[in-house]
């Protein structure tokens, strides 16, 4: 019996340095493969996928060789990290949330940001505490990507797929590679501060609507509204990154146009943004978070400033603007 149990075990560790030898060759193949992909396509963009948590972008990423789950929010400014993973220096400093409550933040100089295994930028980081964003979706969050890590490259996001794409740009904004866009998909936004926005039409009001991937929902100033323009269906509450939470009705508004499109209806919460508002040069009106974009395949050019949306994503139950049928 022992010389059996001796030989079974001699077998089984020559079968285990094998497969050691195999999965060691392979990480080499694989390393080789992804060196040579990145030296000889540099102009290749970055793709990666995304995780949809509710109406949250969570994204792979690496900042300082460190890995984690982070927001993908293209309506924060700087890139954000979260205390309890990343130690910042002890320098004093205050940001605003989203509904005027001060949170107080730390400072890291984020060295190297990767994407997809792609170092993509560098960043002075906040740091600051992230557990209740952590508590609302029920998992680690190392953190939250902005517009900062995000200004030099145009987003192409499809949530059919859910990928991310990002294209690095020449100096004169244009991707190396020729535009698969129309202009019929076409959208100029402006800017305030680090928040893109478009300028919509509200009955007859021209109203400043920013573009947040962040937001989980489309938000609105209540005093924009006319009564006959909002149809109530109900209340919701909102969280932002403190432990803040509060209700707010939310509804449908018509007769709500985005350059010659019209949409049937947009489903918005009221809430008051005048404490964002405050913190930009030029005030916002509403945000089109999540729950629009999602109905498209979205790209955002910085540099051009153009927003393009089409082809609604597969199975939709209905189609917000008219380049959805193209």
């Amino acid at each position: 019996m022992k010389v059996g149990y001796t030989f079974v075990n001699q077998l089984a560790l020559k079968a285990f340095a094998f497969t050691e030898a195999i999965v060691k060759f392979l990480f080499f193949v694989l390393l080789l493969l992804t060196t040579s992909k990145s030296l000889l396509a540099a102009d290749d963009p970055i793709s990666t996928p995304f995780q949809l948590v509710g109406n949250t972008m969570l994204v792979q990423a690496a900042v300082n060789n460190q890995v984690g789950i982070f927001l993908f929010d293209t309506g924060s400014s700087d890139l954000i990290l979260n205390s309890a993973y990343y130690e910042g220096k002890d320098e004093h400093s205050e940001v605003m949330g989203l509904y005027g409550q001060v949170l107080n933040v730390q400072h890291l100089v984020a060295y190297r940001i990767e994407i997809a295994g792609v170092n993509i930028a560098k960043d002075m980081a906040l740091v600051l505490d992230l557990s209740a964003l952590e508590k609302l979706k029920k998992m680690p969050i190392a953190g939250i990507l902005g517009y900062n890590v995000l200004k030099n490259y145009e987003l192409q996001i499809d949530f059919q797929s859910q990928q991310i794409m990002l294209f690095k740009l020449k100096n004169n904004g244009r991707r190396s590679a020729d535009s698969p866009y129309t202009s019929a998909d076409a959208f100029d936004f402006k800017m305030s501060g680090h928040i893109p926005y478009l300028e919509m039409k509200l009955g007859d009001k021209l109203v400043r609507m920013g573009i947040d991937s962040g937001s989980e929902r489309n938000i609105l100033q209540p005093e924009m509204l006319d009564l006959q323009q909002f149809e109530p269906i109900g209340h919701l509450k909102l969280a932002g990154l403190s432990q803040q939470v509060i209700r707010q009705e939310k509804g449908y508004i018509h007769d709500v146009s985005l350059g010659d499109h019209r949409l049937e209806k947009l489903e918005v919460i009221l809430t008051d943004l005048q404490a964002v508002s405050k913190e930009l040069p030029i005030a916002l009106h509403g945000i089109l978070g999540i729950q629009f974009l999602k109905e498209y395949k979205v790209a955002i050019n910085y540099k051009l400033r153009k927003i393009y949306l089409w082809q609604p994503k597969a199975g939709a139950s209905e189609c917000q603007l008219a380049v959805c049928e193209m």
